[in-house]
């Protein structure tokens, strides 16, 4: 790598790399996570146990971390990989920690021999996305260096090609490509809007032809400047930067997707960025898109250090001349044109809203059943033409929400004798003719639902009892019948509208425990198909014959609570497969049932996906299921792409109460998707065309267990409607 081009961190100091351990050939002891105690004080032998890790199949490297997922202080650690590619899934390293690299065999590597360093770093970002290297040497040698400073997730990197290939290898990048070239800042060519002295500490702009480049203004050592703070407008539907180099935190770019006067009505989303991102050998910039053709920027820079900056051009600009609204606090402009409230330092409350309805649902008891923490009042409700039915849990009303009015009316279920158990309904599910059919989980009969008409009708179906506990969670409709996978029962389960009744299959019987759950199965043509939970196999459900099957060819093994949620996708031109993000599990399954083999199923062959209860609440847009996190730290995208089918996680990581949405608690409403929280406090905002996230801080829910149901307005407003677990209130998204 050119020395010009080569990202070196600082030279450490002598004390933090007295000692160090390294690994290569891997042998079957390969250094794991331990829970034990992080070290301290010196590096010693034993870092590497705490510096790094490697999942079973040995294709996917990451950081060590303790149990807040956070990389261990203090760590001095070398080791090698055999490879000739790889690419980084995440990269996440605090100021003062450092990760070098080399693209070559060098067990004693240090920081004048890397190729590149990464610190003060987080990828993905908005405006960069990971992209492969290469080494034609066929090995990468690493160094893992922290300090006792602060921890961040660390990184984790896939090993795409384990040897070299006989083909000509791909260059490592040196640089990420522009697809323009570099912008001339001469003040010739600043425009008359950016001549004032206040700006030029801001940026600089000029264009070629339709393409338009905006910089940061440097100083004669090609620095930016100290205590900027401006605010300028640029009228593009497109922009894609190719440098971006800021001190980490301290400094920093707030990129909002609409207009100044949107900006200043704390309308318009947004993304913060910091840190060292481009150029960068391992990231590759990432178009970021307006739909209003305007994107609003804030430089933000404090009084000390001061780093090369940023650059972008724009792309399909809706006019070859911006208009540029500039307000500066700058060193050359000691007094602000405007009062520092004008400037936004957090995230703007977005258009869409959030709000509770007036009306209450009766109280819950505060003690705790047996199996949840808490009493519920709903986890199931659907859609009818003009209202959202909701089946009771613990309750011992339907709730009915006419969206309409946004009223609702809470009406007793019918009962019989042997009716009384708790939780009663888990799963509904809508089926033509305007009614809805719910499975009995704990109660004895199946529960019918009829909204034609405009009114609503329950009633429970006596013609059979099943009364085993926990029986049916995973159900799907086909026609006018719901069909049920067995949670704990002995046999798929089937509900008819038309005749009223229920019955179980008796083809098969289902001897484990906790087969298939939630949200597991997925209709498609005349089946459905169920993906393991307990369970080791696929289950198929012909509703053609009513027979059922599990798919015994391919075993998925006997761990626990592994798939809760599928959706069937539909790339372009191509077959409809039904993919299902993982809970326990650590990949993503895929089941074919079109396969011009035969049915088959088989797990994506990617970065493991660690971690328990990670993803249960996930919707549809377009050939993407997009999943928020229960327990993971990170948003799940799955791409359908037939090309290149593919799952990765974007946005910022979570944190704390910032994450946990379970449930069916996410809706997709265009190319966004909107999930109530579970015990977030905040409604999560996911911008799948962007790839993005944000949560809407406009309200605050700080209650755990709050809402793990949500349904489109089906009378067609822009409205979200959110069944409450434990509160007694609805919760509305306005979108």
């Amino acid at each position: 790598m050119p020395p010009a081009l080569t990202a070196k961190c600082p030279v450490l100091a002598a004390a933090v790399v007295a000692v160090a351990f390294w690994m290569f050939p891997q042998s079957a002891a390969s250094p794991v996570l331990r829970s034990t105690p992080s070290p301290t004080g010196e590096a010693s032998l034993v870092s590497c146990a705490y510096g790094y890790h490697m999942s079973p199949d040995r294709l996917v490297v990451a950081s060590a971390v303790d149990e807040n997922r956070e990389y261990y202080h203090n760590v001095s650690c070398r080791f090698v990989v055999a490879a000739s590619q790889i690419i980084f899934n995440y990269v996440d390293i605090d100021r003062g920690d450092q990760l070098h690299v080399h693209a070559g065999y060098d067990l004693k590597l240090d920081a004048q021999n890397a190729d590149f360093c990464l610190t003060r770093m987080q990828l993905p970002s908005p405006i960069a996305d990971p992209a492969p290297i290469t080494s034609t040497s066929g090995y990468f040698s690493f160094w893992w260096v922290t300090n006792e400073g602060g921890a961040r997730s660390g990184w984790n990197f896939t090993i795409l090609a384990s040897t070299v290939t006989t083909e000509a290898p791909t260059p490592m990048p040196t640089t990420t490509q522009k697809l323009v070239s570099p912008p001339t800042l001469s003040p010739s060519t600043v425009t008359a809007a950016t001549t004032t002295n206040p700006v030029q500490t801001c940026f600089k702009y000029n264009a070629e032809g339709s393409v338009q480049h905006y910089t940061s203004a440097t100083g004669p050592d090609g620095m930016y400047f100290n205590n900027v703070s401006c605010r300028f407008v640029v009228e593009a539907s497109t922009i894609q930067f190719d440098l971006f180099d800021v001190e980490w935190q301290d400094d920093y770019l707030e990129i909002f997707f609409g207009d100044d006067e949107k900006v200043s009505a704390g309308m318009a989303d947004s993304h913060k960025v910091t840190g060292t991102l481009l150029p960068s050998p391992i990231a590759k910039p990432k178009p970021l898109k307006s739909t209003s053709g305007h994107i609003t920027l804030l430089w933000s820079t404090n009084e000390q250090q001061t780093n090369r900056g940023w650059s972008f051009v724009t792309l399909n600009a809706s006019t070859p001349s911006p208009t540029f609204q500039p307000r500066f606090q700058s060193a050359s402009s000691p007094e602000p044109n405007l009062p520092p409230t004008a400037f936004p330092t957090t995230n703007p409350r977005s258009v869409a809203t959030s709000r509770l309805l007036n009306t209450e649902l009766p109280s819950l008891p505060d003690s705790s059943p047996i199996g949840f923490r808490y009493f519920y009042h709903h986890l199931t409700c659907d859609e009818t033409e003009r209202a959202i039915v909701c089946a009771p849990l613990h309750s011992e009303t339907i709730t009915r929400i006419d969206t309409g009015t946004e009223t609702i009316i809470s009406m007793p279920v019918q009962t019989t004798d042997g009716e009384g158990q708790n939780p009663k309904y888990a799963t509904c599910g809508s089926v033509e003719g305007d009614m809805i059919l719910c499975s009995p989980y704990s109660v004895q009969h199946a529960l019918y639902i009829d909204a034609t008409g405009g009114s609503t009708l329950a009633e429970t179906m006596t013609d059979r009892s099943y009364p085993e506990k926990e029986k049916y969670v995973a159900c799907s409709a086909i026609g006018r019948k719901l069909y049920c996978a067995p949670y704990r029962a002995s046999g798929v389960l089937v509900i008819d509208a038309e005749t009223r009744t229920s019955r179980k299959l008796t083809d098969v019987t289902y001897t484990s425990e906790y087969k298939y759950y939630y949200d597991s199965c997925a209709p498609l043509s005349s089946k459905i198909y169920c993906a393991p939970f307990d369970s080791q196999y696929v289950l198929a459900i012909d509703s053609a014959t009513d027979t059922s099957q599990q798919w015994t060819s391919i075993n998925y093994g006997s761990s626990l609570s592994k798939y809760s949620t599928c959706k069937a996708l539909s790339p372009a031109n191509s077959r409809t497969k039904i993919f299902c993000a993982p809970y326990h599990a650590d990949n993503v399954l895929v089941i074919d049932p079109d396969d011009p083999a035969g049915e088959t199923s088989y797990a994506l062959k990617q970065a493991r996906l660690t971690g328990d209860y990670q993803f249960s609440s996930c919707a549809v847009s377009g050939a993407k299921l997009i999943c928020a996190p229960e327990e993971a730290r990170q948003v799940l995208v799955i791409d359908a792409n037939p090309d290149a089918e593919s799952y990765r996680l974007i946005g910022l990581p979570f944190e704390g109460a910032q994450k946990h949405y379970m449930g069916r608690s996410c809706v997709t409403k265009a190319s966004l998707v909107y999930c109530a929280p579970w015990d977030s406090q905040y409604v999560l905002k996911i911008d799948v065309s962007q790839e993005s996230t944000m949560l809407l801080t406009d309200e605050e829910y700080p209650n755990p267990d709050q809402w793990g149901q949500c349904n489109l307005d089906p009378t067609g407003n822009n409205r979200i409607f959110c069944a409450p677990a434990r509160p007694n209130s609805i919760l509305v998204i306005d979108v």
